[in-house]
């Protein structure tokens, strides 16, 4: 029966997607997740290859996967495939992802999608915080241009509605989406990457006076009043010359131009420690810094070309990590520090005095007075991440990865055994996530102002009717009610009864009645059994019916 099928099988998704890849690069295809109630939104499927039911921490995922412009900053350095010909674009249009703030469940089910919420611009870098007292979540909300990303941060609160911004102060470019954190005090960090006049003639720009670089600034504003209370700029402390990206190319940048202006820095993760300094890191110069937080001088630097530190039982004691994102500090004393950070490894160019072979988490110790550096753990999937990433420390010690412009991400025992492996999406450059994190069910309750998504089929009038119902956003819905009614004479509703209940189940769940109704509606109820919200009352689609009539 064609309801059956209904109920079992996935709606079609956009174009059709080639039997054979018009490009053999671009690998396999796993086809978006589709919903009767909700046909718009079409989120990726992640498909595990890895997944210890027993082992994987369960919690909500946060990530914004999306499918990267063919130009943009976010992979800046990273090697692109060909869309040249029609076969090739037909492909990449059929995979591309909707871009938003997503929460996943850790089964790979979604719970919220808020694609189209910032007018079709790119989201990244979502996660948990906290404002005025309450859970909330933030992103950055950007326009990725090869130059660096253009936005600002979005502070979000439990209906999924915007509760406040966050835009660069003291005349300076846009955000940059590299990093948006909101801090405990009520301000937030941001990155911003500023196209700045300068001379490059020692780098081989001799042919025009006033060449262009990307300076990355960082600032820590007040988000009420919008003041800038710190910023640090790159140039008042880096020489070009540390960086590891050459001039040489259009995709790195060749400086002639504001648009083509030269990524030497690339900064993509900022934290603010307890006496108030900040640990940053530096794509391009593979290292990370840390820097005064009173006067912005730099107290020292560990990898790239003057690193402060020597290293022990790292792949390679000359490049401990190259091109590495996330850095995150997990212990501090006056003596010794705990950082994880993503080792990417590469950047997708070819630097053989510090590329490494894999992409990997790394935990590592800090001695401060011997200014050595010893690796304790390193996580993999044995992938090469050219660009992006993240490392997530859960509270029980497992990791949570992102990786990046590789379309996976993965959980890990604290001793590195994998319990997940998921892929989403195609792969390579179809399929991207700038970061993910992983929290705990009980620290975030979604409450959307919307209501609940009703779609109701049935073969004919002398078949049972299929009920396919969702609340995007609402993580409190156990179970779900469902009533069913006639038409009167006049084609308006008559009655409705109760025709049964089910258990949640994902993102859609389906109930099939016993016979056939001609209208009906779904209550949304929690664990104890409270209505939460209803559906609007909806007609129900059958051949000759198109089921569009609410009421």
């Amino acid at each position: 029966m064609l309801w059956m099928a209904l109920a079992s099988s996935a709606i079609a998704a956009g174009p059709p997607v080639p039997t054979s890849n018009p490009n053999p690069s671009y690998g396999k295809v796993n086809i978006n997740m589709t919903y009767h109630s909700r046909p718009d939104l079409q989120p990726p499927k992640i498909v595990f290859s890895v997944y210890d039911t027993d082992k994987v921490t369960p919690g909500y995922i946060l990530w914004a996967p999306y499918t990267p412009p063919l130009q943009g900053n976010l992979n800046s350095g990273s090697a692109t495939g060909s869309l040249s010909s029609p076969g090739a674009l037909e492909f990449y249009e059929a995979s591309t992802i909707q871009n938003g703030p997503y929460i996943y469940d850790h089964k790979g089910n979604l719970v919220f999608s808020g694609y189209g919420i910032e007018g079709g611009e790119n989201t990244h870098d979502v996660k948990l915080t906290e404002y005025e007292g309450e859970p909330a979540i933030s992103y950055g909300q950007i326009i990725d241009v090869s130059s660096g990303s253009r936005g600002h941060g979005v502070i979000m609160g439990k209906n999924y509605q915007t509760i406040a911004t966050v835009y660069a102060g003291n005349g300076r470019t846009s955000n940059d989406i590299h990093e948006f954190t909101v801090l405990p005090d009520r301000t937030a960090l941001t990155t911003i990457f500023m196209p700045t006049q300068y001379d490059l003639s020692a780098y081989g720009v001799t042919n025009q006076s006033v060449a262009w670089i990307v300076q990355p600034i960082f600032q820590n504003i007040d988000i009420k009043t919008g003041n800038v209370l710190f910023e640090w700029a790159s140039l008042d402390h880096v020489s070009p010359s540390e960086s590891y990206n050459t001039i040489d190319t259009p995709t790195t940048g060749d400086g002639l131009s504001v648009s083509t202006a030269w990524d030497f820095f690339h900064m993509n993760s900022i934290e603010k420690d307890a006496a108030g300094n900040y640990l940053i890191s530096s794509r391009f110069l593979s290292a990370l810094i840390y820097i005064d937080g009173k006067d912005g001088h730099i107290i020292w630097r560990m990898g790239g070309k003057k690193s402060d530190f020597t290293f022990q039982g790292f792949n390679n004691t000359n490049a401990p990590f190259a091109f590495q994102h996330h850095a995150r500090i997990h212990s501090q004393n006056a003596t010794q520090w705990t950082i994880s950070l993503f080792d990417n490894a590469n950047d997708g160019a070819s630097v053989p005095e510090i590329d490494g072979s894999e992409t990997l988490g790394l935990m590592f110790t800090v001695d401060l007075p011997t200014k050595v550096v010893t690796l304790q753990h390193n996580y993999s999937i044995g992938v090469l991440s050219s660009s992006q990433g993240s490392m997530d420390v859960l509270p029980n010690g497992h990791v949570f990865m992102g990786f990046g412009s590789e379309p996976y991400i993965a959980e890990f025992l604290p001793d590195g055994t994998q319990v997940m492996v998921g892929q989403f999406g195609a792969s390579p450059n179809l399929a991207e996530n700038y970061r993910a994190f992983k929290i705990a069910a009980d620290s975030w309750h979604g409450f959307p102002d919307s209501t609940p998504a009703l779609w109701m089929f049935a073969n004919s009038t002398s078949e049972p009717t299929a009920f396919y119902v969702s609340w995007n956003g609402a993580t409190e819905v156990a179970t779900w009610k469902f009533y069913g009614g006639a038409m009167d004479g006049n084609g308006r509703h008559a009655a409705s009864v109760e025709v049964g209940t089910a258990t949640r189940d994902g993102f859609e769940t389906t109930f099939i009645a016993k016979e056939f109704y001609a209208m009906g509606y779904a209550e949304a109820l929690d664990k104890d059994g409270k209505c939460l919200s209803k559906s609007p009352l909806k007609s129900t689609f059958y051949p000759g019916n198109n089921g569009t009539g609410w009421y």
